[in-house]
């Protein structure tokens, strides 16, 4: 017979640090990657569906940080000549508008870059100053 745990229904969480977006669904549920406080603990790194407005979600995962970089190592290793040649190729649609205007003798227009930008994957690295010391990570 299974050991029956009680365990309180209720539970906290905070959405410390929004990374990333994987995907929506039709009926407005998103995928996301995210910081995650649960209960007052450490955040950790949250893969997992959220409605509208971050107030029910679905089945997901959770990591502590070195079980995030080991993740990272894996999904590098097996995906990481994917990610350079998309990488590449974003870029070049970024120099090839800003050379086209160029060419043109027409100012660069902000909606050709920013949807060559939309296809570079985002930056999740801390911001720094000019001397090298960057902001710490909330985990």
């Amino acid at each position: 017979m299974p050991k029956k745990i009680d365990r309180p229904q209720e539970f906290t969480f905070s959405i410390v640090k929004q990374l990333g977006l994987i995907g929506t669904t039709s009926t407005g549920w998103t995928k996301e990657v995210n910081l995650v406080e649960w209960n007052g603990n450490p955040a950790k790194l949250d893969v997992r569906d959220w409605d509208p407005n971050h107030e029910h979600m679905g089945k997901g995962i959770t990591l502590h940080k070195p079980e995030t970089l080991a993740l990272l190592e894996i999904l590098l290793r097996n995906f990481g000549k994917d990610l350079a040649k998309a990488m590449r190729e974003a870029e070049a649609e970024v120099t090839a508008a800003a050379e086209a205007a160029e060419a043109a003798e027409e100012p660069v227009m902000a909606s050709e870059i920013n949807s060559a930008q939309e296809n570079l994957p985002q930056e999740s690295l801390p911001a720094c100053d000019e001397d090298g010391v960057c902001q710490e990570e909330p985990w």
